[in-house]
């Protein structure tokens, strides 16, 4: 469910923004995104402070990659500005059971389901985790404990700056305490909101946060350091006899289908769509089957390839034209999951309308997995087109895929690799 906000009281400023918290209702800028109904948000628990509380529920209402309920979690967003901003809120704890496990942060997020969340962390139910007092945890969703902070944590001032593709932590105490950096992430898809995150898991009891101020700044681009460079003319300088390389350049197929012996292209389903299935692949199949990129489910951020069966026949995603040589067998895998679960995926090579080799993996779980295939060696193919189909009904995720030759070297294509032995200095 989508909640749209009221008016309150904002505060504006150069290249950003700054929210008090101090109006009857959320300012139009904040959209509550509450996908089962239990958690709330307040402006008048707590005067001049923003309040979301999570009631107790089994399992809890959590923000993961797998399980039930992963994307249970309510999320408060506003709008993040492009190019380079800080955000930064001041937040404390208000309530927790001896049961309760939690992460309540300031969200820097990607996608509804891929966040980077930063502030207090605690789960009596993991080990390892803060079982008394909460903690300064930063996660991105999917990265368990990725960076830790030993001090506690019921309230702090909390920062994260993005320059560029980095992502600057930071934290405080009080506010006339200078921020301490406590490290970075690095995202390379780019965000689309800022706001708060209340996660709950296990069966604790419930929990409550407040967050006293929201801001957002324009920062600079950094500068770039002055370079020196010295040339000399004078004098001779003898070369080493050993001394010699290659050079190489993502120049039309000089990397991909050239040193590197992958056969697919964007095998981890990222970037743009068309009718549905992103880009390098196409549809393929019957009854009535739908395709769409899926940002809520994804194994490699932030998207996977979403297949609706509609039960009418096989139907999935193919990639050609791909050439093969003669009398090599060919490895692969998939990362796939489906709910329900039981269905099975059929990788195969297609020429001019025939079959030249397929094989069956599975059955799926409704968790992610891999699944590992060999293709037996065939006569040449220039114009093969690899597929991989589903049948029955229900979804289909496809979360990577990967197809090379059984004799690569780490990767490599072998015969690349013999010339390149063959090299010497002239």
């Amino acid at each position: 469910m989508l909640a749209a906000a009221f008016l309150g009281i904002t505060v504006a400023a150069a290249g950003g923004w700054r929210d008090d918290f101090d109006g009857p209702g959320l300012a139009e800028r904040w959209q509550l995104h509450r996908p089962v109904e239990g958690p709330t948000v307040s402006l008048t628990d707590t005067p001049g402070w923003l309040r979301m509380t999570l009631p107790h529920r089994k399992g809890g209402y959590n923000h993961w990659i797998t399980g039930p309920g992963c994307m249970d979690a309510p999320l408060l967003t506003a709008q993040a500005p492009e190019g380079n901003f800080a955000f930064e809120t001041r937040l404390r704890v208000v309530h927790f059971g001896p049961g309760s496990n939690f992460h309540l942060a300031a969200v820097v997020g990607f996608s509804p389901g891929y966040v980077l969340a930063w502030g207090p962390f605690r789960a009596p139910m993991l080990p390892g985790a803060p079982r008394d007092e909460p903690e300064l945890w930063a996660e991105p969703t999917g990265l368990g404990g990725f960076l830790k902070v030993s001090l506690p944590a019921r309230e702090l001032y909390l920062r994260i700056e993005r320059r560029g593709s980095t992502y600057s932590l930071l934290y405080r105490r009080s506010a006339e305490e200078e921020w301490a950096k406590a490290g970075e992430y690095h995202a390379f898809a780019a965000p689309t909101f800022v706001g708060f995150l209340g996660k709950t898991f296990g069966d604790g009891e419930a929990v409550a946060f407040e967050a006293d101020y929201a801001a957002v700044e324009g920062l600079p681009d950094a500068e770039a350091p002055p370079a020196l460079l010295r040339i000399g003319a004078d004098g001779a300088w003898p070369l080493d006899d050993r001394r010699y390389s290659h050079f190489i350049e993502h120049l039309g197929k000089c990397i991909y289908q050239g040193l590197w012996a992958e056969k697919l292209y964007n095998r981890k389903f990222t970037g743009g769509d068309q009718n549905g299935v992103v880009e390098g692949w196409r549809p393929v199949g019957e009854g009535g089957a739908t395709f769409a990129p899926d940002t809520a489910h994804w194994y490699a951020p932030c998207q996977s390839q979403r297949i609706d069966l509609a039960g009418g026949g096989e139907a999935g995603v193919a990639q050609g034209p791909v050439g093969f040589r003669a009398g090599v067998p060919h490895e692969g895998y998939v990362v796939a999951k489906a709910r329900p679960a039981g269905a099975r995926l059929t990788v195969g090579l297609v020429a001019g309308g025939r079959t030249l080799a397929e094989t069956t993996v599975g059955p799926l779980t409704e968790e992610w997995q891999r699944y590992s295939f060999v293709l037996p060696a065939l006569g040449e193919a220039a114009n093969a087109e690899v597929r991989i189909v589903a049948g029955g009904s229900g979804t289909v995720w496809l979360g990577a895929a990967s197809l090379m030759p059984a004799d690569n070297l780490g990767g490599w294509r072998a015969d690349v690799v013999e010339v390149l032995r063959a090299v010497r200095p002239a």
